[in-house]
């Protein structure tokens, strides 16, 4: 008999997303103390370009990714609301060391949560 997924986020879930949040706090502390401070106009444009490219890739990977239509809203979403800051950030110079060391944490995050799951969970959850 199959049981049913439980509801609610895994601890690695809540971990990853404080990870996330911590990143892009010290990517903006970085900038903020930036010499001299970047131009208004140029962020403003720069959050402009990575709102239609986080909905654009977020719809594709959710189209051509996902099993369902809510994945493609989904992917559409969090492209919406990553894509902003993430570009903004980017283009920073202060900010690109805080950024590539924060991407290489998540990635090494990912990486350890997925492979030191239990085996039985990976099976529930379809990995």
């Amino acid at each position: 008999m199959r049981r049913s997924r439980r509801a609610g986020f895994t601890v690695a879930s809540l971990l990853l997303l404080t990870a996330v949040v911590a990143i892009f706090a010290a990517a903006i502390m970085s900038a903020r103390d930036m010499e001299p401070a970047p131009e208004w106009e140029a962020l403003f444009f720069l959050a402009l370009a990575g709102l239609v490219f986080g909905t654009v890739t977020g719809f594709f990977l959710g189209t051509f990714f996902g099993t369902q239509n809510r994945d493609m809203l989904l992917g559409i979403a969090e492209g919406a609301l990553f894509g902003p800051p993430t570009l903004v950030l980017l283009a920073i110079p202060n900010s690109l060391p805080v950024v590539l060391v924060g991407g290489v944490v998540l990635v090494g995050f990912a990486v350890a949560v997925r492979y030191l799951k239990p085996r039985r969970a990976r099976e529930d959850s379809g990995d």
